[in-house]
């Protein structure tokens, strides 16, 4: 049994990442297993594939996350890992396209890690403790994210790549062996630390408008994902193909050398005014993004927002840390964490549309106007706040 709070943190992270390294490295693929292993030329196939475990995990995140209040996060985060092995193991012997899409159907409705491990730390953190440990689960999934493709594409060099899934099934299982040495944590939350984050906490997002704001969040940001490529190729006609892939992974890696300085420096008491103004950086760096015309340029504008995207996530995680410090902390990240999948699919949706019908830029033009939108929704609350605390 792993005792130590700060162990049991970095193990749940350890196992997030070992979770995360297969759900996120192998969508960029799923034109290669179509080709070369399902016998299915129909290559348009994997933007629907991507789509699906996304939407089955919208769908069921809430679920999982009330039963995870009533039988026990520890006894949760293991299912979601094992689920994840199980649906792993059945994609590893996938014969056909049917048979690979049942397997990621299982995938979103028996996976689920991220909202459980977070609903397990609110047993052994609170506070400014349990949003760095949110912020850290995230840059486990960002660092899955950065490490997962250039591994899985040298692995993928096999006859038949769907069998790798059979050994990619192995990390998620490691990671159960590692929760299984995690401590239980209490089901349900303690009524004084949530009257305690009330007290302490008086202008808080309201649980609707934290999961509007991170809603829209995730829509801004991952509207501009799918094109980014195809769009720096045509803003810089002599960048090579490696450059705007690491162009693309910029943010990502911003947020793994920057999270943690800036989540020691956030300060939590104008949550309003300092998401709004994170939005703002956010929406600017896209705006920007539209019309640069050198690599350095449109390098400026991916670390920009990069840390951006980062200060808004801490923000976030923050909002939730307060939102969570009581009970019914799974069916909340449950509900958190279906929301953005929910953003996901909206914003996946609406960039294939607009480019279609628009130009590459749409998708940044959208990202931006949403966020700017939604800044003067915050700056409205946060002044409204200033008011209420100087009357």
């Amino acid at each position: 049994m792993i005792n130590g709070r700060s162990k049991a943190i970095a193990l749940v992270a350890l196992g997030h990442y070992l979770a995360s390294f297969t759900a996120l490295g192998m969508p960029p693929f799923y034109g290669l297993l179509l080709n070369r292993s399902l016998h299915n030329d129909a290559t348009f196939l994997a933007g629907w594939l991507y789509i699906i475990p996304t939407v089955c995990l919208a769908v069921s995140s809430s679920w999982w996350g009330r039963l995870a209040d009533k039988k026990g996060r520890k006894l949760l985060l293991i299912r979601a890992q094992l689920g994840l092995a199980l649906s792993f193991a059945v994609a590893g012997y996938a014969e056909n396209l049917s048979m690979f899409v049942f397997a990621l159907v299982m995938q979103g409705f028996l996976g689920g890690s991220f909202a459980a491990a977070n609903a397990y730390l609110v047993g052994i953190a609170e506070g400014r403790s349990l949003a760095g440990a949110i912020t850290l689960m995230q840059g486990s999934a960002r660092a899955a994210l950065l490490t997962a493709p250039p591994l899985l594409g040298w692995l993928l060099s096999a006859d038949n790549p769907v069998h790798i899934y059979r050994y990619l099934a192995l990390l998620p299982l490691a990671a159960a062996l590692l929760t299984a040495c995690l401590p239980a944590v209490e089901s349900a939350g303690k009524t004084g630390s949530l009257a305690i984050s009330r007290q302490d906490h008086p202008f808080r997002f309201s649980h609707g408008g934290l999961l509007a704001m991170q809603f829209i969040f995730t829509f801004a940001t991952v509207i501009s994902f799918p094109y980014f490529i195809p769009h720096a190729l045509l803003l810089v006609p002599d960048l090579p193909e490696a450059g705007a892939g690491l162009l693309f992974g910029m943010p990502h890696l911003l947020y793994l050398l920057c999270a943690a300085p800036l989540q020691k420096r956030y300060n939590g008491n104008c949550p309003h005014l300092s998401l709004g103004i994170g939005f703002v950086l956010l929406a600017l760096s896209l705006l920007a993004q539209q019309q640069t015309e050198t690599a350095w340029q449109l390098s400026f504008w991916r670390v920009t927002m990069g840390v951006a995207m980062t200060y808004c996530f801490i923000g976030l995680h923050n909002a939730m840390a307060v939102a969570a410090c009581g009970g019914q902390a799974g069916h909340r990240f449950g509900r958190f964490e279906s929301c953005a999948k929910w953003a996901t699919v909206a914003a996946g949706l609406t960039a294939g549309i607009s480019v279609q019908y628009g130009s590459t830029k749409m998708p940044f033009l959208l990202g931006a106007i949403v966020l700017l939108g939604a800044s003067v929704y915050l700056f409205g609350q946060s002044f409204k706040h200033f008011r209420l605390a100087n009357s």
